[in-house]
């Protein structure tokens, strides 16, 4: 028994250095691309404001939608590092109804049309607004992502001194086996490796900045699709 023990410390102790070395590059990586990144956003946004030949403005086009994507991932690697080096400071009051509807007014056309939102409540939680801001988008985007362009719905609702954020799709949905382990840095499911394009940080940032703001984020049963909840201690005082 002290030789099985010996070996499973061993083993935790590996796969926890290993977790902290796969952050720590994550972290290095990130700033190493973010100025380069936002040089060329900017090189590439000029030289689309200048005319083009068709094909040199779509060409200009797809390279800034890479472009802006990466920018994305990198912010979203370097919010995932300063989350994994201690408690995020919670400073000001923000809306959750306010910041849904943000998020959903950037959305494409498209994609706005396929999101049913229910504000039942102004949503006012203690915390910051920059990466509660993140957390909205990428709980959104990844309703959108797996829900095989069916519907999303996102719900506010206050009980009791709580408040309550709920995202919910008619995706594939998600195994009871695979509902905690998606909050996991880079973790995919077996189904996103097959079919979606994805790096395995957005969920695991969303329940990152829920933690750094006293949430709890889980996933619920659901009969149909994946439902995601974030429960937030609300604000007290007035206008709250």
């Amino acid at each position: 028994m002290n030789a099985v023990r010996t070996a499973l410390v061993d083993l935790l102790t590996r796969l926890h250095e290993a977790l902290d070395q796969s952050r720590r590059f994550a972290a290095n990586a990130a700033h190493e691309l973010r100025t380069p990144l936002t040089t060329l956003r900017a090189e590439l946004e000029l030289q689309a404001e200048t005319p083009q030949p068709q094909d040199t403005a779509l060409a200009l086009e797809r390279m800034l939608r890479t472009v802006t994507s990466l920018g994305v991932l990198v912010e979203r690697l370097m919010v995932l590092a300063e989350g994994t080096q201690g408690e995020l400071a919670l400073s000001e009051p923000v809306s959750l109804s306010d910041l849904v509807e943000d998020v959903v007014r950037a959305l494409p056309e498209g994609e706005q049309r396929r999101i049913d939102v229910d504000a039942g409540t102004r949503g006012i939680i203690p915390g910051d607004g920059h990466l509660l801001r993140q957390l909205v988008d990428n709980a959104v985007e990844n309703a959108l992502k797996f829900s095989n362009g069916g519907r999303v719905r996102v719900s506010l609702q206050q009980t009791g001194d709580a408040i309550l954020l709920d995202v919910l799709d008619e995706g594939p949905g998600i195994a009871p086996e695979d509902s905690m382990r998606v909050f996991e840095p880079f973790y995919r499911t077996p189904s996103a490796r097959a079919g979606k394009q994805g790096h395995g940080i957005g969920l695991s940032l969303v329940a990152l900045v829920a933690r750094a703001h006293r949430a709890h984020a889980e996933f619920l049963p659901s009969p149909r699709g994946a439902h995601l909840r974030l429960s937030f201690p609300r604000a007290t005082g007035p206008g709250c």
